[in-house]
């Protein structure tokens, strides 16, 4: 503040004596000036923070599983993403426009481990300015185990009976092997 009373006074003997209302509106009282200055800013930015509305989607959550290892139990089928923007952005936002996923590709080791869920989103809305974006939960715990792989053939089960003067000679059925996989 100092400073700025030392400008004032540096203003005071510069300017010449006659009586320039303007000037001496823009030069005097610094530290006022900015200390004004400031609080409007910081009023500014507090109401565009709470000016922001919310908005709540559930998307579906994909499992890419072409590793080693495979889910030991079943994960979430959704996730919650919390959206956070202008009201007119906000509704324009639908489920299709956000995809979650998880990888699990690249684990090789049965075990427990803490997976990411990975987000991508549609054009639309990389294109939204201001726009937060947060995931719930922002990873899963999952037990991984190791792959097992098998083949079932299919048992034709018949529910009812069959009209009197027929008969069933032959089932044929596609494929006539299934192929299963899953943890061992």
């Amino acid at each position: 503040w100092k400073i700025f009373w030392i400008f004032q006074e540096m203003m005071i003997r510069i300017l010449p004596m006659k009586d320039n209302g303007f000037l001496k509106k823009i030069l005097f009282n610094w530290p006022e000036k900015i200390l004004c200055f400031v609080v409007a800013v910081l009023i500014y930015f507090l109401y565009q923070g709470h000016s922001l509305d919310r908005k709540n989607i559930s998307v579906p959550l994909d499992v890419i599983d072409n590793g080693q290892v495979t889910l030991g139990k079943e994960v979430p089928r959704f996730v919650r993403i919390s959206l956070r923007g202008k009201a007119t952005d906000l509704a324009r936002i639908n489920e299709n426009d956000v995809t979650a996923l998880i990888d699990i590709s690249s684990y090789v080791e049965t075990g427990i481990y803490e997976v990411p869920i990975n987000l991508s989103f549609s054009s639309k809305i990389i294109a939204i300015d201001p726009l937060e974006i947060k995931v719930d939960p922002d990873y899963l715990q999952l037990n991984m185990e190791s792959k097992a792989v098998g083949y079932l053939t299919p048992v034709v089960r018949y529910n009812g009976n069959v009209p009197t003067g027929y008969k069933i000679d032959n089932v044929e059925f596609e494929p006539d092997r299934i192929k299963v996989i899953g943890p061992s």
